[in-house]
């Protein structure tokens, strides 16, 4: 009988042994899952939380798979140093969990992990409705692989458009040197384009050239044009809000008024472009920002 119980208890033991390392070792998707208050679930340490342990519970409340789209900004911390934070907005259908998930979790910690690592812990202060979520990172390499990992399943759809990681750290960047009173100059000249077209029948075309032929936009190029080219990293910011159709033709006119003979350029540094007739072909648009960026970058080496 004590022979018995002797295995029955190292039966219990190795039996708990192969489940806690099965908790330790199980991979997570990236995303965002509830965090256990019992102790139950898979493993893991946060990155900045060497001494605590995290239970996660397996079933995500919105994956990778559910980013529609990504932001990255930075700002200046307390410490003077630079922090990124990184905007998701998830796709209609998973709107709605996530707002469960917030309204269930007030007071308590959710979990995002990345790359299968558990990065974030934030406590829920309030629901959340309009589906977006948002994590900081101080080291720019994490911030690169965490924006890489979030592009991988956008990367699989057709027509999608794919801005390397870097491309967006330097609009961030950019966007943070900026003076404000640029920044301020900048948001009133693109209102008051914006306002002319809302109040004509302009605002119904699906013509590009429509838009582009008024006097609003033609003021509103020379001012880009002409001046800081700082000014040019709050253009590529608000280009990326919707970086297909009316914007993508802003962008390359833009372009080519920097440089008329952009086509050689943008051939030699990138590939043979798509776009014989300039037209905003999806897998260019990479490629015309990054060109863009270039007119601003020496700015930002001298900042």
């Amino acid at each position: 009988m004590k022979t018995q119980f002797i295995i029955l208890s190292l039966f219990v033991i190795n039996s708990l042994s192969f489940v806690y390392g099965q908790n330790k070792e199980k991979a997570l998707n990236t995303g965002w899952y509830y965090i256990s208050e019992t102790n139950t679930g898979i493993e893991r340490k946060a990155r900045n939380e060497s001494d605590k342990i995290y239970f996660i519970l397996p079933e995500p409340i919105v994956t990778k798979e559910d980013i529609e789209a990504i932001k990255l900004s930075a700002f200046t911390d307390n410490e003077g140093k630079i922090m990124y934070t990184i905007v998701m907005q998830f796709v209609p259908a998973k709107v709605e969990a996530f707002r469960l998930a917030t309204k269930n979790s007030i007071g308590k910690q959710l979990g995002m992990i990345v790359c299968n690592e558990l990065v974030n812990t934030p406590k829920v202060n309030m629901e959340i409705p309009g589906g977006m979520a948002s994590m900081s990172e101080k080291d720019e390499n994490r911030v690169l692989k965490y924006l890489e990992d979030f592009q991988t399943v956008k990367a699989l759809q057709p027509d999608a458009i794919i801005f390397p990681p870097a491309t967006l750290m330097k609009i961030a960047k950019g966007v943070h040197i900026v003076p404000d009173s640029a920044q301020k100059e900048f948001r009133k000249r693109w209102m008051k384009m914006e306002e002319i077209w809302k109040s004509s029948a302009i605002l119904l075309s699906s013509n590009s050239a429509d838009y582009m032929t008024t006097k609003e936009y033609k003021d509103f190029k020379n001012y880009i044009l002409t001046t800081d080219s700082t000014v040019l990293y709050l253009f590529a910011n608000k280009y990326m809000e919707a970086p297909t159709g009316l914007y993508a033709h802003f962008l390359i006119d833009i372009v080519s008024a920097k440089n008329p003979d952009y086509r050689k350029d943008m051939n030699a540094l990138y590939r043979p472009l798509n776009d014989s007739n300039d037209s905003a072909n999806a897998g260019n648009m990479p490629f015309y920002l990054d060109y863009l960026l270039s007119f601003a970058e020496p700015m930002v080496q001298k900042k």
